[in-house]
């Protein structure tokens, strides 16, 4: 096991198991240098984002993509509004495609679940955790799945373009702190990673926040960790070397880690879709978008905002976390 004291510390380490451990495995998309069977520890999820300019992280899109598994829709024209390539993801690969392996609609649509979710208070999978906690604090069942067994009839045969990389997140509340442990069949350590252990962290943080716990660690288990020849020389040789620059945490120095009332998830997905159809409409509007710092999902909505209108709201500050990754992948500009 390693343990890694930021996402910076992370990210580097596993650059540098690759480097040293990683094999020659050719995939259906060309050469990668693999790992098999990798687990790393980020003791403080508050420094869960990736910050450096050797793999600029687009805060961004972390941001969208987190508001679209809270949101639960497979349809992937949300992320295509800040990443047009994932289109390739989609049956059939339009921006009108839906995503086969989008984990927030399996949060709610995955057929065991479905058969049952009359009789949980929320409507997702993670509503549920949050539920059993609540009523069995101990319990080592709190679990969401994104991988299901008809996955494999598709891996088979080949006939959609994405199946789910996460298999499932564990959550367990020991000593008022909600840990996490994430295990990935597939983790790409250059397109991936970063992002991944973002939105999966700040889903823990989210349900921490729900049931009145302080975050614990985060356990990021993968199975074949990977890098693609393609992107395999694009920096990674420095981050072996140490040249990654400075973490910074996730919170707002003044105001600590709070605990407090979260905006829903509805309204969070809500304003990011009223922020992409006025863009799109080409219309002027003022979306309250929370205060910024505090949680995972009002930062979200505000640098969605930032992103589509190119600073014309989304004007307030995050955390300095992500105002650092802001800079980083645009240089202080609107976008």
């Amino acid at each position: 096991m390693n343990y890694y004291a930021n996402m910076n510390s992370m990210w580097a380490g596993a650059c540098k198991d690759l480097h040293a451990r990683g094999g020659v495995t050719q995939s259906r998309a060309g050469l990668t240098t693999e790992v098999v069977g990798w687990c790393g520890t980020l003791n403080d999820i508050d420094q869960n984002v990736l910050l450096t300019p050797l793999r600029k992280m687009d805060p961004a899109y972390a941001c969208a993509e987190l508001l679209w598994y809270v949101g639960g829709s497979g349809a992937v024209r949300m992320l295509c509004e800040y990443a047009p390539s994932y289109k390739r993801f989609a049956n059939p690969q339009t921006v009108d495609g839906v995503a086969h392996g989008a984990y927030g609609a399996r949060w709610s649509d995955n057929p065991g679940f479905h058969a049952k979710r009359g009789v949980f208070s929320g409507q997702t999978q993670l509503d549920a955790v949050v539920e059993l906690l609540t009523k069995r604090p101990d319990s080592r069942q709190a679990v969401v799945t994104m991988w299901d067994s008809g996955d494999l009839h598709h891996a088979i045969e080949g006939d959609v373009n994405d199946v789910p990389c996460t298999v499932s997140m564990q959550f367990l509340l020991r000593d008022k702190r909600l840990h996490c442990v994430t295990y990935m069949r597939s983790n790409d350590v250059w397109l991936g990673m970063p992002y991944d252990v973002f939105c999966f962290t700040s889903l823990q943080r989210v349900i921490a926040n729900r049931l009145m716990a302080l975050p614990g660690r985060y356990v990021h288990c993968v199975g074949s960790l990977h890098a693609y020849h393609s992107n395999f020389d694009k920096g990674f040789s420095l981050a072996t070397a140490g040249a990654m620059g400075p973490a910074a945490k996730y919170s707002n120095a003044a105001h600590g880690y709070a605990i407090h009332a979260l905006p829903t998830s509805e309204a969070a997905v809500d304003n990011e879709r009223a922020i992409r159809e006025s863009v799109t409409e080409g219309k002027a509007m003022v979306v309250d978008l929370g205060p910024g710092g505090l949680d995972p999902l009002s930062d979200a909505a505000i640098l969605c905002a930032r992103k589509l209108t190119k600073g014309a709201i989304g004007a307030t500050a995050t955390t300095p976390a992500l105002e650092r990754a802001w800079d980083l992948k645009y240089g202080g500009a609107a976008c």
